[in-house]
């Protein structure tokens, strides 16, 4: 225990990095269960199949969790053994008993993995509902594991009152989904698309696939697609690995074919857990109906028709599968694989995966209700469907669509694709399920990253929600095959609540342009039309700023009049070429004329007015100007972030939350010298009708504690009336945060969107 709880390294401490790099930072990212962030030893021992007085490995749970005592060590006796494990149970490693030679190398070769890998979460946590109460207030967490690249959905409880997130985990989706597999069996529900099917769905199992589908897992070795091909031990091993069902089944979580301990072919990667990796993609929480649409019977379907639907969490991972968990146990009701995932799905079993991580389904799901026969005719209760669409960010160019109104018996829509048009990039939007003015839903997408096999740049499309036919698809004139926009997150514009008709979508791109799209000719010029409202950046010294995160939509009333405002973050963290991009970034709130012209680049436009933050001594708090915006006169008004050059790197990359007249913003800072990792952020709480502070202090953002960086924002109503903001970090914590008070003024505003609110 003594090297695991000393402090290796003081803070403060100097390396060959330079006087001005602290390489003593209480920094070391957490693995399983060690989570000491000091510098420290973390102890692996090796028995060479001697066994202790002690069951290995059936007496672990019960030593760790205290049911069962170490026994005391004594010499030349098998006490020793169990010390030897004891040690490594203290010092947060793990003990490997191996009997034989093949036991011996996997042991080194686990232990030299669990060195290097980490557990983290990089999207936000989703919530039962955003007003907790006892009984209806579960948190669900996706996380992540490096270099194993495995990966879990835990629920934990909120306490309604305080918004502290339990340490006990209700339940585990890695644990449940670990009992439905065995070694030539399982007992899992895997869904992937059958056009000719009436659900369009079919089982995901070798007799299942057509001939062209089961040539994707076929002759992997004869190709020499798996690093293992040359290494396994004879040709019928290769024979097996080329005739593709094995490969399926270990995809299904079979683990017979496994290069682990006790089986006959060593065929494919070891794996601890069956489920894949979470990274990119936020869960979601689906139980009944929650809209409160007065379109004709809606309301008999959420009162009456789903009012006992079953709460289920969709969750997606980089086992290129879409999951759906029962919320109350954990359990896996059924998995779903796009079809343009399969090409790729092979390569999940390549005994070098740790090092050729693939993304496959990393994508946030959006779920909406959707009356499939409008605008010919209503829909009755039974009629109308909720409907989940899916992206896949870095894991392919393309969406999903199912139908979800029975948690126990999905059906595949539509998929939408660069096959279907060329324009489709990296599909890392947000997709908006909504109404046309003439009463059709329909889903909005865009175009994403890297369509570069297309002309680059940025597209919106309009999909009928239920068949996924094109309706309508709107181009930017920004971006080139060379040079491609990136277009992804979107908001829509909604009047009300009550009527989930947009009246025109806002984008933001990696060039750091800001666009309106018109899409039912109720802006001018005439016609449906992308104008571009604002170029961020690119005067003097601030370069151009790109926007990777979804535009905030709000309504501003000052002296009667009433004006569209859009909030934007920039900064952007794709991959690690990212991180030690220094760039100043910014937050901007830009009014909407409404017309057919935009402002240029915003920062030479003097009607806008500047905000600026000024750090303590301390350097944990910040301050922030209060200089007056006239919405009469003032086209809106940006804040810089890294003040001082104080922060430098600091940028927007998850969604900024808007709720009650709060904006809150992470701005996150990455660690950019090889001797640290992870990074620090700083938590905004703007008013967003002026960008000023809130508190009477004047302060408006607070350092948060720690070496992580924020994954994402989610605002909570308390019982008690008290809102706070729910920040998930990348260490896979969440944590509240006490929302400053909101206070009144001759300024009304209020917020426009298709997503959840809170009702003050």
């Amino acid at each position: 225990m003594y090297y695991y709880q000393t402090d290796l390294r003081a803070d403060g401490a100097i390396g060959a990095l330079g006087a001005d790099i602290d390489v003593g930072k209480d920094n070391v990212p957490g693995s399983g269960s060690d989570n000491a962030l000091h510098q420290h030893m973390t102890t692996f021992t090796l028995g060479l199949g001697v066994s202790g007085s002690l069951k290995y490995p059936d007496a672990l749970q019960n030593l760790t969790q205290g049911a069962q005592s170490w026994p005391v060590a004594q010499a030349d006796s098998p006490t020793a053994i169990d010390d030897l494990w004891h040690a490594a149970v203290n010092g947060r490693g793990t003990y490997y008993s191996a009997q034989k030679a093949d036991d011996l190398v996997s042991g080194l070769s686990n232990a030299l993995a669990g060195v290097s890998a980490r557990t983290g979460a990089a999207a936000s946590a989703a919530t039962s509902t955003l007003e907790p109460v006892a009984g209806d207030n579960q948190l669900f967490i996706a996380l992540y594991r490096t270099v194993k690249w495995d990966g879990d959905l835990q629920a934990k409880t909120i306490n309604p009152t305080t918004g502290e997130v339990s340490n006990t985990v209700v339940w585990s989706a890695q644990a449940q989904l670990d009992q439905k597999i065995a070694t030539t069996s399982d007992t899992r529900t895997i869904y992937t698309y059958d056009a000719d099917a009436s659900n369009k769905l079919k089982a995901f199992s070798w007799a299942a696939l057509d001939d062209d589908e089961k040539a994707l897992f076929m002759n992997k070795c004869t190709d020499n697609l798996l690093s293992q091909c040359p290494d396994l031990a004879d040709d019928d091993a290769r024979t097996k690995v080329d005739e593709g069902e094995t490969l399926v089944n270990f995809l299904r979580g079979q683990n017979g074919n496994e290069d682990q301990s006790g089986n006959t072919d060593l065929l494919y990667r070891d794996r601890e857990h069956v489920l894949g990796d979470m990274v990119g993609a936020q869960p979601v929480y689906v139980k009944k109906p929650t809209f409160p649409y007065l379109d004709t019977n809606y309301a008999a379907f959420r009162d009456v028709t789903q009012v006992n639907r079953a709460a289920t969490v969709y969750a997606a991972a980089n086992d290129g599968m879409l999951h759906a968990f029962d919320a109350t146990t954990g359990a896996e009701r059924w998995a779903y694989i796009p079809p343009m995932v399969l090409p790729n799905l092979y390569k999940l079993v390549d005994k070098n995966y740790a090092s050729k991580h693939q993304y496959y389904v990393d994508g946030s799901p959006s779920v909406g209700d959707i009356c499939p026969n409008a605008p010919t005719t209503t829909c009755q209760a039974s009629e109308w469907k909720t409907i989940l669409v899916g992206g896949l960010n870095k894991g392919g160019k393309g969406y999903y669509a199912l139908d979800i109104t029975n948690p126990a018996s999905p059906k595949a829509l539509w998929n939408f694709t660069d096959v279907d048009d060329e324009d489709m990039g990296l599909s890392y939007g947000n997709p908006i399920i909504t109404k046309r003015a003439d009463g059709t839903w329909v889903v909005a997408l865009t175009s994403g990253y890297n369509n570069t096999s297309g002309d680059g740049k940025g597209h919106l499309y309009l999909l009928n929600a239920n068949t996924g036919q094109l309706l309508l698809k709107l181009d930017t004139t920004a971006g080139s095959s060379g040079t491609p926009s990136g277009l992804a997150k979107i908001n829509g514009w909604v009047d009300t609540l009550n009527d989930n008709t947009v009246k025109r979508f806002y984008g933001g791109d990696l060039l750091g342009n800001v666009w309106r799209f018109d899409t039912d000719n109720l802006v001018l010029p005439d016609g449906a039309e992308a104008t571009k409202l604002a170029e961020l950046g690119n005067v003097g010294s601030v370069g151009i700023q790109p926007i990777t995160t979804r535009p905030l939509l709000s309504e501003i009333e000052t002296g009667g009049t009433r004006y569209a405002v859009v909030t934007v973050g920039t900064g952007k963290y794709l991959g690690d070429s990212d991180r030690n991009d220094k760039s100043q970034q910014s937050i901007y709130a830009i009014k909407d004329k409404l017309t057919d012209a935009g402002y240029g680049r915003l920062r030479q436009d003097t009607s806008f007015v500047q905000q600026t933050l000024t750090t303590n001594k301390a350097g944990t708090e910040r301050e922030g100007s209060d200089n007056p915006v006239d919405w009469n006169t003032n086209s809106g008004w940006y804040v810089d972030l890294n003040p001082n050059n104080e922060s430098p790197g600091e940028r927007i990359n998850v969604d900024m939350q808007q709720q009650l007249g709060i904006l809150a913003a992470a701005g996150n800072v990455p660690e950019q010298n090889a001797c640290t990792v992870g990074g620090y952020a700083w938590l905004y709480f703007f008013d967003f009708r002026t960008g000023s502070f809130l508190e009477s202090d004047g302060t408006v953002g607070q350092r948060l504690m720690g070496n992580s960086l924020v994954a994402g924002l989610r605002i909570l109503k308390l019982d008690n009336g008290k809102t706070i903001t729910l920040v998930t970090d990348t260490s896979g914590k969440s944590t509240p945060q006490s929302n400053p008070e909101t206070g009144a003024g001759g300024t009304v505003a209020r917020r426009i969107s298709w997503q959840e609110l809170i009702v003050d």
